[in-house]
């Protein structure tokens, strides 16, 4: 995991991901029961919703917004 900007200096009291804190994180999503498999790795911000992370993925697989989907 990358840290994109660093905090400033933690008081005990602080929760572990401030709003200070932006993490890049890295998926590798494939589609089950597809051969060849077929996958995509994507990095995206921490403070991304899941909403704009299914934009992401769209985008990534190359699809217009007609598959269903579901976050596990």
């Amino acid at each position: 995991m990358k840290r994109a900007k660093r905090a400033a200096t933690k008081t005990a009291g602080e929760a572990a991901a401030s709003e200070d804190e932006i993490f890049i994180l890295q998926f590798r999503i494939w589609l089950k029961d597809v051969s060849p498999m077929v996958w995509r790795r994507v990095q995206v911000f921490s403070t991304m919703t899941l909403r704009e992370f299914h934009g992401v993925i769209q985008v990534a697989m190359g699809w217009e917004g007609i598959h269903l989907y579901q976050f596990v």
